[in-house]
């Protein structure tokens, strides 16, 4: 996990187990802010929680710990 991304982890109790929090760490090692990021979550089939593919892709609410970590960064969910 990057620095930025664990403090922010860190900060608000986050888990860290989301993609979002792979997506972030991503943006900050190629030198891109994650302050003020925004994200959006879709159901993956065959993911942990056993999506299928009638769903894949389709987009879904932030679970609570990635609202209140993108809420602390200042981002939040694309509009």
């Amino acid at each position: 996990m990057t620095p930025r991304v664990r403090a922010a982890v860190e900060a608000t109790g986050h888990h860290g187990g989301c993609a979002e929090i792979g997506a972030l760490c991503r943006l900050e090692e190629q030198q891109v802010p994650i302050e003020g990021a925004e994200g959006l979550a879709v159901h993956v089939a065959g993911g942990s929680q056993g999506y299928g593919p009638e769903v894949h892709g389709m987009v879904k609410p932030f679970c609570p710990a990635c609202e209140k970590l993108f809420d602390y960064l200042g981002g939040g969910t694309m509009k």
